[in-house]
């Protein structure tokens, strides 16, 4: 992936999520969410570990529960298939049926948009948008269980299965707005998922017996994608047209507003710093990465270049000339960057 066409696609998606009205920008009250973590019918148990599973109501759809355990599988077919069957059984049965197993369809959606196989990873979209049209408000006490994933796969290299996740946001959220507030909601979350995927090694994201090269691609994947929608999510959340609307705004909806920019800014900071200023990422050997990497460090240097200080820059200036002179041409003003101009 480029540098002009990774910036260029994240910069569309930015665009998109911004409201179109000079009004303001509410912030919408979801609830809290479960762990994820797989799910099992209910049963009595004495365990009080906290990663233990989640009970499922005991009169779930046990074809649905079939279909739910078989996108455990590892042979792809397996899993597609089931994915196509929960597709349509999800738009059949009621809503308030469907919401009881978000719960783990949100540990199974996490763990299928890291799958090798880009079908599979489509499909999971698919499903997700056959899930939100008919859950609708039932899927707000699970959105930021949900959100993180979500939006990361929004920056899948694959075009079609980074467009069926866009799909499925804008079929839970139609409104840019809404999709706005979703995720400012979701901040500190998304970071965190973010955060976890970036200390992800090739060994953590399968077993033993997948193919090196096929655990290359996959961390390369997971690795780039994240940087993506983390400098859009800073490009967003602190761009000019949200501090805007803090101007613009009452103030009862100012404070709201500057507590999203406050917690975007805290959760950048410590990204940059738990991350190590992204330096192995920019060592990185692969050029996706390395062009992602630099994506979300012009993202740094438009809105949040404190982070740049003495300390940062000694390690990141001695990479290279070459890297010193593009972090000076970044820091000066001007209509364009290395990435061409961006818009929201």
């Amino acid at each position: 992936m480029g540098k002009h066409k990774g910036r260029a696609a994240s910069s569309g998606l930015a665009a998109s999520l911004l409201p179109h009205a000079q009004g303001a920008v509410p912030i919408v009250g979801f609830g809290g969410y479960h762990g994820a973590s797989r799910v099992e019918p209910a049963a009595p148990s004495s365990s009080t570990d906290p990663d233990a599973s989640i009970l499922l109501p005991p009169d779930v759809d046990s074809e649905v529960l079939q279909h739910l355990r078989r996108l455990g599988r590892k042979d792809p077919t397996t899993k597609l298939k089931a994915l196509s069957t929960l597709s349509m059984l999800f738009a059949q049965k009621p809503g308030q049926e469907v919401v009881q197993i978000v719960p783990q369809w949100a540990f199974e959606y996490k763990r299928l948009l890291l799958d090798y196989n880009r079908e599979v990873r489509r499909a999971t979209h698919d499903t997700m948008s056959s899930l939100v049209k008919t859950v609708k408000k039932g899927l707000a006490p699970h959105l930021k269980a949900l959100m993180g994933p979500w939006w990361f796969s929004q920056f899948d290299p694959a075009l079609e299965v980074a467009q069926a996740a866009r799909h499925s946001f804008e079929a839970a959220f139609p409104q840019s707005d809404k999709r706005l507030d979703a995720l400012m909601l979701c901040v500190k979350e998304t970071f965190l998922h973010l955060n976890e995927n970036l200390k992800l090694t090739t060994q953590a994201l399968s077993d033993k017996a997948t193919p090196m090269d096929e655990l290359e691609d996959m961390h390369q994947r997971v690795i780039s994608s994240s940087l993506l929608a983390m400098a859009t999510l800073i490009d967003i959340l602190l761009g000019v047209k949200l501090q805007n609307c803090v101007r613009d705004n009452s103030s009862s909806e100012n404070t709201s507003l500057s507590k999203v920019l406050s917690g975007t800014l805290s959760s950048a900071e410590s990204a940059f710093s738990m991350n190590k200023y992204f330096l192995d990422f920019l060592k990185s050997k692969s050029a996706i990465i390395r062009s992602a990497t630099y994506s979300l460090l012009a993202s740094y240097i438009k809105h949040v270049s404190h982070v740049f200080n003495e300390e940062a820059m000694k390690p990141v200036l001695a990479l290279s000339t070459k890297w010193m002179l593009w972090i000076q041409a970044s820091l000066i003003p001007s209509p364009g960057s290395v990435f061409g101009v961006y818009t929201i």
